[in-house]
């Protein structure tokens, strides 16, 4: 187990048994104010995509139906399942090494050629992948190979996010996740009222925002240069991040493989219901998970076993509530939001919603394992999810259909949340309590949260009122 030079100091100090003085409590009661504020940053940043989800999202649904929504789905599921596919983890190394002092330009020159090498043969590949998923959709194709050619530039940002995290330089990596949503934001309700907004248009979109991520990367990409190179480097990366793109893999496939196989296996409509339902029951939880996730890694590369314990309970319960609050909603929403065709999507979101819990805490362990050196529990508990997810899809898509799919996946996350709660024992140590149930410092962040949100709410709706009475 790493742990920094002052940690060791700090825990010296204590002699490893008495109560910590008062400049270790100061240093960590900083440290903690600052990963919450980072993570408040990104989790905005983030949920901005849900903010944006419920405002474009209805659009794009009335614009295409359910039909024109499978076939947009279609397109954007590959490109989504593409850069961890093609990965091959090394953008996880890069970030891993430079956290821990690697100097950027070192850890990205020597491992950026073999990203870049797949990106162009994946490139000119693009006819062949596109016409194996496109399944006869000319729109389809047409857009997956627009998405495949853009893939070495979108390969090389991913990159430089990574640099980025590494470095914890958390103002490009903030504005990276907010331009995507920023951009559906300004142009899919100018394209829904000059009834332009088509398949081909909204991934059209969808790519342009992507390649603009380079402008808030240009000053890490110039902090990176002159780049280096060194082969035990590449080696070293190669099989760490073979490691970790195990788990990853699994990890997306677990998540997405369903919808990937739906693309040739059922109808555009079938898929569009699906896409909706999906979409629903996460997009209010991923953007606070993947938020904690990218805050929280650099310290967890660095050894913080109570972290790791404490985000896996936050997550379970904020899953928990936030679920059962979309639950309460989504009928209201499936039918007078996104319209009375998506009103079959409600089993499978409210089926979703409960996978998101065993997900969410899930796959904030296999982060924490993964930075604290030990890829290969991640990779281990994502393989079994994954392992349930082909054999169930095997059986359940046939028969089931899309409600099959969905009892797949909440079966898929339990089996993989459990397997990772077991490693992260091992690795982090404690009791199974210390990953399940609050404590009373938990409890008192989340009071202490809830009454500053409800205070400042309550001021809102005073001035409000005062407004109208006035």
């Amino acid at each position: 187990m790493s742990i920094t030079e002052q940690e060791a100091a700090a825990a010296e100090a204590a002699d490893g048994d008495g109560p910590p003085n008062g400049a270790e409590r100061s240093q960590r009661s900083s440290a903690s104010k600052r990963l919450g504020r980072v993570t408040t940053r990104l989790a905005l940043a983030g949920g901005s995509v849900a903010v944006v989800g419920i405002l474009t999202g209805p659009l794009q649904a009335r614009a295409l139906g359910p039909t024109g929504r499978g076939e947009l789905a279609a397109v954007m599921t590959p490109l989504g399942f593409l850069p961890t596919l093609a990965s091959l983890g090394l953008g996880t190394y890069v970030e891993r090494m430079v956290a821990r002092g690697k100097r950027p330009g070192l850890a990205l020159g020597s491992l950026l050629p073999v990203c870049l090498a797949i990106g162009f043969g994946i490139a000119a590949l693009s006819p062949l992948i596109a016409g194996a998923l496109a399944n006869g959709r000319a729109v389809v194709y047409t857009m997956l190979v627009v998405g495949l050619v853009l893939f070495p530039l979108s390969a090389f940002l991913l990159t430089l996010l990574n640099v980025s995290i590494g470095l914890e330089e958390w103002r490009p990596v903030t504005i990276c996740r907010v331009i995507p949503p920023a951009a559906q934001l300004v142009f899919i309700p100018a394209l829904f009222l000059t009834h332009t907004l088509t398949v081909t248009s909204s991934a059209v979109v969808s790519f342009a925002a992507n390649m603009t991520m380079l402008l808030p990367l240009w000053s890490t990409w110039r902090r990176c240069r002159p780049l280096g190179f060194q082969l035990a480097e590449l080696r070293a990366g190669v099989v760490y991040g073979a490691k970790c793109w195990v788990g990853g893999l699994s990890s997306l496939a677990n998540s997405r493989l369903d919808q990937l196989l739906m693309v040739a296996l059922v109808s555009s409509r079938v898929l569009g219901l699906y896409a909706i339902a999906a979409t629903l029951a996460t997009f209010f939880i991923s953007p606070f998970v993947s938020a904690i996730s990218t805050a929280a890694g650099p310290r967890l590369s660095r050894g913080a076993d109570e972290l790791a314990q404490r985000l896996c309970r936050m997550s379970l319960y904020g899953a928990m509530v936030v679920g059962l609050g979309v639950a309460v909603l989504s009928p209201f929403v499936l039918r007078y939001v996104f319209g009375p065709a998506f009103t079959p999507a409600l089993p499978m979101t409210l089926i979703l919603l409960v996978g998101t819990v065993p997900n969410a805490a899930g796959g904030l362990l296999s982060v924490s394992v993964s930075a604290d050196g030990h890829p290969g529990y991640s990779a281990r508990g994502e393989t079994l999810a994954l392992i349930v997810t082909v054999a169930g899809l095997a059986v359940a898509l046939p028969t089931l259909g899309d409600v099959g799919a969905a009892l797949v996946s909440l079966a898929a996350y339990t089996t993989q949340f459990a397997y990772m709660l077991y490693a992260a024992k091992r690795i982090h140590g404690g009791l199974y309590r210390d990953y399940l149930v609050l404590n009373a410092n938990d409890r008192q962040t989340l009071s202490a949260l809830v009454g500053r949100r409800v205070t400042r709410l309550s001021a809102f709706v005073a001035r409000v009122a005062s407004l109208g009475t006035a």
